[in-house]
């Protein structure tokens, strides 16, 4: 007999129920219902189910895991069944109730329907035997008893491993052809950059003429035209130098035609000095638009012209001042290198030290008569290093070879110092004997001595660690609580550390 199997969904009701019976076409109909919800919820909807397939002809069943469900289905005679092969491979029972052809007895001594679903639920659970029941309720408890036992002691281990001490002596070459250690014991120079800046100020040795009177004198102007011509004052002639001498008419003429066309007029020289001096006949032009008009000449020197000779800073008085303020903060940037040298880096010697000029100005800042001049200067000053790092890398170069198996190196404790002095070669490289040395312990796994000490006595736990590892001394133990006298059954709960 042809079976259709309808999956209900755990949105469906028993009208969407209904609906879906009423499309079917066969004789026997499989309600597959969901299983981690009831749709079905009381014997009455399973009645009216019932009843709907019945009108329809066709014969319906369950297929639940649902004991309520299950129990419900059985008392109106529904057959149910665990899957869907068991439902194809089994002969439905259908036994058409009562209510199909004999009316209902109103006055019926059956309970409510929620006094029915009650005692169902009650009757479900008396299937499990209360011995079975109590079984498995101790069970639950041990198994708690058992997780907090395992979780709630924890205990912290510390270890202090025996160290032992790694030395070697090597020549070294600091040079700057390198930029990183190598085993042949070329290290490269690296640079420290200090600022320092100060100002000086010195007496001037120098001296510097400065012009003091103006020269004077007499000029002849001769009248070139044929028409008077009015030569005011302050019209200005000159010698025909190459840097001229020029002088000013101190006085206005009248430059008339004939036998008078010639005036004398006194003249000053425009700047002071004794250079503005000139000797007879030296004035040869006019300046201006009267230059094609008037001629000039001076019969006489002109003479008068006077210099002073005054203090000033002289380009000696300059270089020694730069030096001895050079000098001054070199030393200063040696005290100041001293606070920002790193740890373990090594200095190098003063003939590494280069300088560089970042502001340099004087007062004056031009040769002027003056009695003092002062020098602010500003310097970065380079001193060459080798750095730390640097040296630890050379040392990891040199010391591996001969670290024993299972140590490790305790980079914290490493030193480099020279023996002796840098020694600088021809090359301008420096040279010397380098000591090294650091402190080495054994490689103690955490993650071993978890394994060797989990669930262990503590006392023998700790005695087999002090058999098997260095140590410098005994290890120390804080566990929780107390009074608990094995180590924690779980690894996470025991946390080991190294001291180093």
């Amino acid at each position: 007999m042809k079976t259709q199997i309808l999956q209900l969904e755990p949105f469906d009701d028993l009208i969407s129920i209904l609906d879906k019976i009423s499309w079917t076409q066969t004789e026997r109909v499989l309600l597959v219902l969901p299983q981690r919800k009831r749709i079905l919820r009381n014997k009455l909807e399973l009645l009216r189910l019932q009843r709907y397939a019945l009108q329809k002809g066709c014969q319906i069943a369950l297929v639940t895991s649902d004991p309520l469900l299950k129990a419900l289905a059985r008392e109106i005679e529904l057959p149910t069944y665990p899957s869907i092969q068991k439902a194809h491979r089994t002969e439905w029972q259908v036994k058409y109730p009562s209510y199909a052809c004999t009316p209902t007895n109103p006055r019926s001594n059956k309970p409510p329907l929620d006094v029915q679903i009650q005692q169902l639920r009650l009757a479900a659970r008396r299937k499990i035997p209360l011995g079975l029941r109590l079984l498995w309720f101790s069970l639950g408890i041990l198994a708690v008893l058992s997780l907090l036992a395992a979780l709630t002691p924890r205990a912290t281990i510390r270890i202090k491993p025996e160290t032992q001490t790694q030395r070697m002596l090597v020549p070294i070459l600091a040079t700057a052809r390198v930029d990183r250690a190598r085993i042949s014991g070329e290290l490269p120079i690296s640079t420290l950059k200090v600022t320092v800046s100060g100002k000086r100020s010195a007496k001037t040795t120098g001296s510097i003429t400065l012009p003091k009177e103006f020269a004077r004198g007499e000029v002849l102007l001769t009248n070139l035209t044929e028409q008077p011509l009015e030569v005011p004052a302050g019209t200005i002639v000159r010698t025909l130098d190459a840097k001229p001498r020029r002088y000013a008419t101190q006085r206005a003429v009248q430059l008339q035609t004939g036998e008078a066309k010639r005036a004398t007029v006194p003249v000053q020289a425009l700047e002071a000095g004794e250079s503005q001096n000139a000797q007879a006949n030296e004035i040869r032009a006019v300046e201006g638009w009267l230059g094609p008009k008037v001629s000039v000449e001076n019969p006489g020197p002109i003479h008068g012209g006077s210099d002073i000779t005054a203090p000033a800073p002289s380009e000696l008085d300059r270089r020694s001042l730069l030096e001895q303020l050079r000098s001054e903060l070199i030393e200063r940037a040696k005290e100041l290198v001293k606070t920002e040298l790193g740890e373990g880096d090594l200095l190098l010697p003063d003939s590494a030290i280069k300088t560089q000029v970042m502001r340099q100005h004087y007062t004056p800042s031009e040769i002027i008569a003056a009695t003092s001049i002062s020098l602010e200067l500003e310097l970065d000053v380079l001193f060459g290093i080798i750095t730390q790092s640097t040296l630890v890398d050379f040392g990891n170069q040199i010391l591996a070879p001969t670290l024993p198996v299972g140590y490790l190196p305790l980079e914290e404790t490493f030193s480099a110092q020279c023996q002796e002095d840098f020694l600088q070669t021809e090359s301008g490289d420096y040279r010397c004997t380098l000591k090294l040395s650091r402190e080495i312990q054994p490689d103690i796994d955490a993650e071993q001595v978890r394994s060797l000490l989990v669930g262990r006595p503590i006392r023998s736990g700790l005695y087999r660690l002090q058999q098997i590892y260095p140590l410098s001394e005994a290890p120390k133990i804080e566990i929780f609580p107390q009074w608990f006298p094995i180590f924690p059954l779980l690894p996470v709960r025991l946390a080991i550390l190294v001291e180093r």
